[in-house]
């Protein structure tokens, strides 16, 4: 599992912590951190892909099934 880097800021200051979250976690953090959002695309995109290719008559529908899957999660 990949390491996320959370920034948030002190003050002035930035603190910088380095944790493996579960998909719940980035999940939650996904709506308002970027960095979240891509680590969760990054940790499944592959998977996903893979999945709709074996199922869609028409290859050039495999990125509009895999982004709307990601869009309806987020929802």
């Amino acid at each position: 599992m990949e390491v996320l880097l959370l920034r948030r800021a002190l003050g002035k200051r930035m603190l910088v912590m380095k944790a493996t979250l579960s998909d719940g976690d980035l999940l939650g953090l996904a709506r308002h951190d970027p960095a979240a959002l891509e680590a969760l695309y990054r940790r499944h995109v592959d998977r996903l892909m893979a999945h709709a290719a074996r199922r869609s008559l028409r290859p050039e529908d495999v990125a509009d099934v895999v982004a709307t899957t990601f869009v309806v999660v987020l929802e």
